[in-house]
């Protein structure tokens, strides 16, 4: 017979791979939905309207300005300190 913790670590695979291929696909439609609406707002519809990356804003970050990105994103502003997550 097989161990409980066997059973449950199937489980939660089971449950947590799907979950996390969904929460995959929602992160790429919704960088997708940025995109188009970037191609929309610089009028980038068409072959003879087509702009570069770089005049579009669509270059990657270097990882400098990711990792000061992320840095920025959890602190709360103008005080140096993590944001408080809010009660569940």
């Amino acid at each position: 017979m097989m161990d409980e913790g066997v059973i449950l670590a199937y489980a939660l695979m089971l449950v947590l791979f799907p979950g996390a291929f969904f929460i995959r696909g929602l992160l790429t439609r919704k960088a997708a939905l940025k995109v188009i609406k970037i191609f929309c707002r610089h009028e980038a519809l068409s072959a003879r309207s087509a702009k570069k990356a770089d005049e579009l804003g669509l270059n990657p970050p270097g990882l400098i300005e990711r990792i000061s990105r992320l840095s920025r994103e959890r602190t709360a502003p103008g005080t140096g300190r993590m944001r408080q997550l809010p009660p569940a």
